[in-house]
């Protein structure tokens, strides 16, 4: 890590109280030295790795590394390792004058000042008639940046490279050029060559398609132009849906022919493509989430054409953007640099991370592996490549000497944005033993936190044993937002709204795939406005999302507004189990949901296959008595000839269905009637609803009183 370029956030550094009193204090500022500071108040230092190096020199004592207001740039990751033998460790930044936090950056700032008009008339020419604005340049390596990293393919069921440099606005993420513009995209026209397939689409116990030892892209037809201006573009990609709804690609375009229409993909996307316009007699597949199946085209300088845009021309090292007006100078543009974690811990304990902004980096802001007692809070993340994560999830026998798992670890008001492939992940645990990793995730908000894969990116993803995730605000995501896949795991008291935006067969708490992921509980949250885009009426939305086989569930008590959308399938609502049994739906209430609950009933024998399917991993992990102990209905969960009920007992509906489809016990539910004072009148039209026109109009309903009273925090007692 280097000083680098200071933005000038801060007149002065002003140093917080002690986190940690007692503690060695060590202090870091923008404006320090690290071969000359000491890291004395009067003598800071100016590198976190600097002051790194001090603190494991202070071993056995607690240590308080106290951050100046400013901006730091990491041009390698700081490791911390186990952080302190048997002391704690702080690293606390000091608010600025108005409140801002130091910046972490994993990358470079330039001030805007130095971009430059171009006036190359071929360079010029390139861009699309209707650009606006004038555009402008850098010369990447005349600022110390040769490694612009390497677009790749990024898609379901594939590799997840690291990104690419990316380019951002003051802080803000700018867009890749691409056509066409905003979230429309273009149809796929007549599919030539699906390519190689390299898996079935549906499922795991499906026949499986032969492996390909020349694999591949696929070869499709397109009805417009605008592709003759691409034909030299040397990294033009593809982006969308291919396929299915939840198998998001981006591949890169290898051939473009213009008199016969067609556009060849240089790698298979992992279903092989399928066309928007179904064949006679279609099967499942080509008409499935027609939708929201669709591509566009992206990394060229021909479709350059909004201030915002950019492209990278990664041979020349020459960074292109649009300005509607001259560059002020007091603005930066930001490139990611660094693919490893700005902090990495390994085994610590008694950590805790405060008051600190994380920017702009090609890779995760921070790693805490095996970690416990490991806090951030009251922490910002933003503009990162990878998430943050708190993990350490084990499998080791009884009596392992060896075994090491995160626990006691707390992730709490921090808020979490603008972030390329996630937002955080939070595990921990012994899953084997089912020991309870004790972890936390609360009051934080996350929002637009997929940006560069938009589909199967989770704002959070939890799991382990015993994570509890409380108090949260979700909003404004496209697929999936926070995903599960553990034990013993507690949702509850957390927002939801305008998720899944842009799905099909997507929920937006989501878990899949294994019966024995048990004891997870869904409880006073508020779910609203989580629905298909207007006027999709065959994509499939729920809200919470038990898939394949995922069973045993509770969902109690949350109120769901306006969330789900059934689109073809009528067993989709609030609530949705596939394949799956044992989930219990209790004492909840829905508003102007097209159905409450329902679920898809498997046949015994695909249930089965799927129960074999996991046998091995069964025996290996849960046949030792612990998960039988834990889980009364395991037994029957694992019988695939036993029935696979699920039940949805005193839940309240208004102006909803309370089910379509499924094998359910329904008992003791009831509609919702309004408050006394619309009862006979009717409710006015709600535009979006919350939790205070919630208690405006239904509030008299003792059910809607009570969720929306341990919803915000109060327990009655």
């Amino acid at each position: 890590m280097n000083k680098g370029i200071l933005a000038a956030l801060c007149g002065a550094v002003l140093f917080s109280a002690a986190a940690c009193p007692g503690a060695e204090r060590i202090f870091v500022s923008a404006d320090g030295d690290d071969s000359k500071g000491t890291g004395a108040r009067d003598k800071p230092l100016a590198s976190l790795a600097a002051a790194a190096a001090k603190a494991k020199e202070l071993s056995g004592a607690d240590v308080e590394i106290v951050v100046g207001c400013g901006e730091y740039f990491f041009d390698a990751p700081v490791s911390f390792g186990a952080g302190l033998k048997g002391g704690k460790l702080s690293i606390v930044g000091a608010s600025g004058p108005n409140g801002e936090k130091p910046r972490f950056v994993g990358g470079r700032r330039i001030s805007a000042a130095e971009l430059k008009k171009v006036e190359d008339a071929s360079i010029l020419k390139k861009l699309p008639p209707e650009a606006s604005g004038d555009l402008y340049c850098l010369h990447l390596p005349e600022f110390g940046m040769r490694d612009f990293g390497e677009l790749k393919q990024r898609g379901f069921g594939g590799l997840n490279p690291p990104l690419e440099m990316e380019a951002f606005f003051n802080v803000k993420p700018m867009r890749l050029a691409q056509y066409p513009n905003g979230l429309k995209l273009l149809k796929i026209g007549t599919v030539l060559d699906r390519g190689t397939a390299l898996r079935n689409p549906s499922g795991h116990d499906a026949p499986q398609p032969e492996k390909d030892a020349n694999p591949r892209g696929a070869v499709f037809k397109f009805d417009f132009d605008r592709p003759a201006r691409w034909i030299d573009a040397p990294d033009a990609f593809v982006k969308g849906n291919l396929s299915v709804g939840w198998a998001y690609d981006q591949i890169k375009i290898k051939r473009i022919d213009p008199a016969a229409k067609t556009i060849e993909l240089q790698s298979p996307h992992v279903y092989g493509v399928y066309s928007n316009f179904p064949p006679k007699n279609p099967k499942w597949i080509d008409r499935a989430d027609l939708n929201v199946r669709g591509y566009q085209v992206f990394n060229l300088i021909e479709e350059l054409d909004e201030p915002g845009e950019y492209y990278i021309d990664r041979r020349a090292g020459i960074f292109y953007t649009l300005l509607r007006a001259a560059p002020n100078p007091s603005d930066g543009v930001y490139f990611s640099v660094l693919e490893e974690p700005m902090l990495d811990f390994l085994g610590a304990e008694n950590v805790l991370i405060r008051n600190v902004e994380f920017a702009v980096s090609r890779g995760a802001p921070l790693r805490a592996r095996d970690c416990a007692n490991f806090s951030v809070d009251d922490c910002v993340v933003r503009s990162c490549g990878r998430p943050l994560e708190i993990s350490g999830t084990s499998y080791k026998k009884a009596g392992d000497k060896t075994d090491r798992y995160a626990k006691n670890n707390r992730l709490a008001n921090t808020k979490i944005f603008d972030n390329a492939l996630g937002g955080a992940v939070v595990n921990g645990g012994n899953k084997r033993l089912l020991v309870s990793s004790q972890t936390v995730v609360e009051n934080c908000e996350f929002y637009n936190n997929a940006v560069r894969k938009p589909l199967v990116t989770p704002a959070l993803y939890i799991g382990g044993v015993g994570v509890r995730v409380v108090g949260c605000r979700f909003r404004d995501h496209p697929h999936q937002t926070l995903l599960h896949t553990g034990n013993n795991l507690v949702i509850e008291r957390n927002l939801f709204e305008n998720c899944c935006m842009n799905s099909s067969d997507m929920g937006v708490i989501y878990t899949y795939g294994c019966y024995a992921q048990l004891g997870n509980v869904v409880r006073y949250n508020f779910f609203t406005d989580n629905l298909a885009n207007p006027g999709d009426f065959s994509s499939m939305v729920a809200g919470v999302y038990m898939d394949e086989t995922s069973s045993g569930m509770l969902v109690e008590k949350n109120i769901f507004c306006r969330t789900g959308s059934m689109g073809s399938a009528p067993a989709f609502g609030a609530i949705y189990i596939h394949g799956g049994g044992h989930t219990r739906a209790n004492g909840n209430v829905f508003i102007e949901c097209e159905s409450a609950f329902g679920c898809q009933t498997w046949t015994d024998e695909k249930y089965a296959a799927g129960v074999k399917r996991l046998e091995q991993w069964r025996k290996s992990h849960i046949d030792d008595g612990v998960y039988a102990k834990s889980y009364p209905d395991l037994p029957a969960i694992l019988n695939p000839f036993a029935p696979r009920l699920n039940f949805a007992e005193a839940n309240k509906v208004y102006n909803t269905s309370m089910a379509m489809n499924g094998d359910l016990v329904l008992r003791y539910n009831k509609n919702l009637r309004p408050n006394a004072e619309y009862a006979a009148k009717g409710l006015p039209r709600v535009g979006k609803w919350t939790p205070e026109l919630v208690k405006k109009y239904f509030g008299q309903d003792p059910l809607v009183a009570e969720i929306l009273r341990k919803y915000a925090g109060d327990s009655g007692r």
